[in-house]
């Protein structure tokens, strides 16, 4: 009887060591932290992914219906559905035009408004400034705002790369205009066409409706950085037409056609041919070397940066 209760006490004991080490390894500790503000409740919802699609049902078969974009603001009705076979939790929407559908649970931020960061913040893990991690949201990101201690609010950022806990006072605005106008300068940062960029920046800065937003501070800059002729070095040139075809040849009377490359590509420029001028256009032929080969561009299609 005396050795069965040595071995209950030892058996006991046993559990209570492996429990207390298992806490070692939570996810708290780990570099993928995230928060999930949701629950079943209906309420404001923010699109965390660049495109998501809105279904006529639960699933990845449904009827396809639209696509929702990063940073929109849609209403949870408080339905969910988990599909037979599928690891995915599902949501019902309704879209800003009354448009309702479903789409997968966890590219959304449920239970939360839209908000901006307004200048270069760390994150933590908790609402104490112990937990700092290593992360930080920058200037103009977007994130979807949720839970507030005190004078520290909870967020995620695109995608839930960075979710945590930030001192949002000085470093999140909410205000509507603020709020789409960092949309807006994320979307145009995003082009990777530099002249389409450039002009998206333009057009924003030109609004009047944005100017008093903290986001526009730094468009003049960027703007700036973007002028073509302060990408180029000497010796090089930048294609600034669509599908601009590069020739064997400085000719456009032969079947000639090597390869073709994009607005905002830049070249080395190896010789300079002879004027031409073709239909009203009047400029030099350029060799050209690029990471596709060579060949001969007319200067019509290009800015050059050289002494001739």
């Amino acid at each position: 009887m005396k050795n069965i209760l040595n071995f209950f006490l030892l058996a006991l004991l046993g559990i209570f060591l492996f429990s207390c080490g298992g806490n070692a390894n939570s996810s708290e500790d780990q570099d993928d932290y995230s928060v999930d503000m949701a629950d079943d409740s209906p309420g404001s919802t923010i699109c965390l992914w660049p495109e998501v699609g809105l279904r006529e049902g639960a699933g990845r078969t449904p009827k396809y219906i639209t696509t929702v974009y990063f940073g929109e603001k849609v209403e949870s009705t408080g339905d969910t559905a988990i599909v037979e076979g599928d690891d995915r939790t599902y949501i019902k929407v309704k879209l800003s035009d009354g448009t309702t559908g479903w789409a997968n649970r966890y590219l959304f931020a449920e239970n939360s408004r839209l908000g901006a960061i307004t200048n270069l913040t760390s994150v933590y893990k908790r609402p104490d400034l112990v937990t700092n991690t290593n992360k930080k949201f920058d200037f103009g990101e977007i994130v979807a705002v949720g839970k507030s201690e005190g004078e520290w609010v909870e967020v995620v950022g695109k995608e839930k790369s960075i979710a945590g806990w930030i001192k949002g006072e000085d470093h999140l605005t909410t205000e509507g205009t603020d709020v789409s106008v960092a949309i807006l300068r994320s979307r145009a940062l995003a082009i990777s066409n530099p002249t389409e960029k450039k002009k998206a920046l333009e057009d924003l800065q030109e609004n009047s409706d944005f100017r008093n937003s903290i986001f526009v501070a730094d468009l003049a800059d960027l703007i700036d950085e973007l002028d073509p002729m302060k990408r180029l070095k000497e010796g090089q040139l930048m294609i600034t037409a669509d599908n601009v075809n590069v020739r064997s040849s400085p000719t456009t009377t032969e079947e000639n056609k090597v390869f073709q490359l994009k607005n905002g590509e830049i070249c080395d420029v190896l010789e300079i041919g002879d004027e031409e001028t073709i239909g009203s256009q009047t400029d030099n032929w350029y060799k050209i070397s690029c990471t596709k080969g060579e060949g001969w561009v007319f200067g019509s299609f290009a800015l050059v940066n050289m002494t001739e």
